[in-house]
């Protein structure tokens, strides 16, 4: 806990900025944000600076580590808020349009689909199949805007089952309003979610990392293009399903990945050589910003073709 007595004695000691960086980063490890531990700092700074028998030094790493909480130094001495890996609560969830509440809910089955196959290999394979169809609907729904004709077809078939382990399928397809006794179900989806990945033995806080990153992402995202209920979201608003790859011992998906993005432009004839450069990098750095947004890795350049000559129709 910072206190006067403990940010003093960092200060006065021989070793200053060791040591109210040791204070900082307790604070951040307890889930302190930035901001907070700033607050909480400059609400201490006038008794600090009166502090009897304060060297220069011990000033300067005071100053030095606001500097760091706020940002105003080199990056890599900036501090970073922890990251937040708590599974959205239904409130946050009730909060966004709807097809992003139903685009959300399908993106966390798809991400567990595979867990009760995992668990029990004599797990049916038409329940298997049923299942990973109620999620496919659901991502159709959302990324159209209304409910897809199979839906009240698939979530009849997936809830006359015996689809133990297939809840949050359920959920996903149930919010999307096949069901109208469920249409809200889809709000405490994210919890459902979390709980069903908890229950095995894999890397739970990097399953809720990636679970949040998908909210916080969707979120900006209706935030900045000013989603409505109306607005229909496509499950590649998503990126990847894990980014930094699968959890250890977490079942492989047969979903073919796609290492590759070929590109092709074609421009005007006469066209500044200069220009067209311009607008292919600018091209790339615009999908690449897109793709960090969305993955959290960056893309690489492999191969850059300029001035490829076209065949064009020409009249005989």
């Amino acid at each position: 806990m910072l206190t006067l007595d403990t940010v003093r004695a960092a200060l006065l000691s021989e070793q200053p900025w060791p040591k109210i960086d040791a204070l900082v980063r307790a604070e951040l490890s307890s889930g302190h944000t930035t901001r907070q531990i700033y607050s909480s700092l400059m609400a201490l700074a006038n008794e600090v600076d009166a502090t009897p028998g304060l060297s220069e030094d011990g000033s300067d790493a005071f100053g030095d580590v606001l500097d760091a909480l706020t940002g105003y130094c080199r990056p890599e001495c900036q501090y970073k808020d922890p990251p937040n890996v708590t599974v959205p609560n239904a409130e946050e969830m009730a909060t966004q349009p709807r097809w992003a509440q139903v685009a959300f809910a399908a993106r966390c089955a798809r991400r567990v689909l595979l867990l009760p196959e995992h668990r029990r290999p004599s797990t049916p394979v038409t329940l298997i199949l049923v299942a990973s169809k109620a999620v496919d609907v659901a991502e159709q729904s959302a990324g159209i805007g209304y409910a897809h004709p199979e839906a009240r077809e698939s979530y009849a078939s997936l809830a006359a089952t015996n689809a133990n382990g297939y809840g949050p399928a359920i959920d996903a397809l149930a919010a999307v309003g096949a069901a109208d006794e469920f249409d809200k179900r889809v709000a405490g989806y994210a919890a459902v979610a979390g709980n069903a990945a908890a229950g095995d033995a894999y890397t739970i806080a990097n399953i809720r990392r990636v679970v949040r990153r998908d909210f916080d992402n969707l979120s900006q995202l209706a935030e900045a293009q000013r989603w409505d209920d109306d607005t229909p979201v496509p499950p590649e608003v998503f990126g990847p399903l894990w980014p930094e790859g699968a959890p250890k011992g977490w079942p492989a998906s047969d979903v073919p990945l796609r290492p590759e993005l070929v590109i092709e432009g074609f421009v005007r004839e006469q066209a500044a050589h200069r220009a067209i450069v311009d607008d292919v990098v600018n091209l790339f750095h615009a999908l690449n910003r897109y793709y960090i947004a969305r993955s959290g890795s960056r893309l690489t350049l492999d191969q850059f073709n300029s001035l490829l000559p076209a065949r064009v129709p020409a009249e005989v």
